[in-house]
């Protein structure tokens, strides 16, 4: 049912509301996301096209769907394919940008890049880089399958002096590993508006006791809440939280409990997945953390298309990668959502920045911690002090600070979460 309010009087209701309640958590005035437009048409033939490299591109075409695919040589050159100047130039200021890509021989390939220019290539682009991982279950791309990819301005490597106001041409630039060719397929090139202001959610994988002793205690003097993905198996064992712990790190600090497992998912046999998956949640459930159950951090990263992902599409509102860096409002897909990795090296410098460009350029920042520790020796531990210092650098940027699941309620509309509509795309 649609809010019978226009939305400049439900923003002043909503700020008045929460003025007299004196809520602890501030409205975002209006909706967040909007609706998409397309900025590229794959219909035509010629409308894209080889600009350089050896390679093979031709159009695709079925009654309801359009679409380029590509193929490398298998040498390790780099190709580059354009589309045709867009006849009236793009104002993408306030944008980010969406595509559609598939990759087959996923494991061969070595880059891949959207660009985006104000002179059709000459001298100057935006450059979107898709992030690539060894592990074939760990990644953005999945062999094979359509994947939604969305990409903020924030994160482009910028070539010459592009004019994102008078964006006139698209590209796509790849290489093969030289181990064999590579197909790449891509559609639907689409602006969408970017949220108005960035969010931030800090996350804290496994349940560990320091989450309890050192995060939430010294979150709460900064006045954050966190969200805490738990292995209910590890509950109450040494060096883990016990459940007395987890209720007081929701009712005193505020924080949410959500899902998580001590296996990849993709590990278990396909009649293990569902009852894992129940499991997990019905523990959340009985213990009161009804909320956090409607959202997982996948264990280690590691998802696929065939089998985990429909049944976590099935069970849960979200679902958290262990990669890929800063999010999109709205993301490109709620159960694969992106994920800034806190190890060792990441200084509180390097979230600051990051905390500044997502409220720049309305980014949700998800940061995702481990161990908390005096002295860090591994990379998944990360320094008691050091970690404060990244708290003061993250009230420095101003930048909203919420639980995982409330900002995706936020986010998500009053209709059912979005589900990415085309994995199921007939195969040419």
């Amino acid at each position: 049912m649609l809010d019978p309010l226009p939305a400049p009087r439900r923003a002043r209701l909503r700020a008045f509301a929460v003025c007299l309640l004196g809520a602890a958590v501030a409205w975002a005035p209006g909706p967040i996301g909007a609706a998409e437009r397309l900025l590229v048409s794959f219909e035509r033939p010629g409308a894209v096209g080889l600009r350089w490299g050896a390679g093979v591109c031709e159009p695709r075409t079925t009654r309801s769907f359009s679409w380029v695919r590509c193929n490398t040589e298998g040498h390790g050159e780099p190709v580059f394919v354009a589309a045709e100047r867009f006849p009236t130039p793009h104002d993408l200021r306030g944008d980010f940008v969406k595509i559609w890509v598939r990759a087959r021989q996923l494991p061969r390939l070595a880059g891949l890049e959207l660009r985006l220019s104000s002179d059709d290539f000459a001298t100057s682009y935006f450059a979107f880089e898709v992030p690539l991982f060894a592990d074939p279950h760990f990644g953005l791309l999945q062999e094979g399958t359509w994947i939604p990819l969305t990409f903020s301005f924030g994160g482009a490597r910028v070539v010459g002096t592009p004019d994102r106001a008078a964006i006139d041409s698209a590209g796509f630039f790849f290489r093969d590993a030289a181990t064999g060719p590579v197909e790449l397929s891509w559609s639907e090139l689409a602006a969408q508006d970017q949220a108005s202001d960035g969010r931030l959610s800090l996350t804290f994988d496994d349940g560990l006791a320091a989450h309890h002793r050192v995060a939430a205690r010294e979150m709460a003097r900064f006045g954050f809440r966190g969200t805490a993905y738990v292995m209910p198996d590890q509950i109450g064992r040494a060096g883990f939280m016990t459940l007395a712990q987890l209720h007081e790190l929701r009712d005193r600090y505020g924080w949410e409990v959500a899902a998580h497992y001590d296996l990849p998912l993709t590990e278990l046999r396909r009649e293990e997945l569902e009852p894992t998956l129940l499991g997990v949640q019905g523990f959340l459930r009985r213990h009161g953390f009804a909320e956090g159950a409607d959202h997982l951090a996948f264990p280690l990263g590691r998802q696929d298309p065939g089998t985990v992902l429909p049944a976590v599409r099935r069970r849960f509102r979200t679902a958290r990668l262990a990669s890929a860096g800063p999010e999109t409002i709205p993301p490109a897909d709620p159960h694969r959502l992106r994920v800034l990795n806190v190890l060792d090296s990441t200084s509180p410098e390097a979230i600051g920045a990051a905390a500044g460009r997502a409220r720049a350029h309305g980014e949700w920042l998800i940061l995702m911690f481990h161990h908390l520790v005096p002295t860090p020796e591994s990379e998944l531990e990360y320094g008691i002090q050091t970690f404060v210092r990244a708290l003061e650098r993250i009230r420095a940027s101003g930048i909203r600070v919420r639980p995982l699941g409330e900002t995706w309620r936020e986010i998500e509309t009053r209709e059912p979460a979005p589900v990415p509509a085309k994995p199921t795309f007939p195969r040419p």
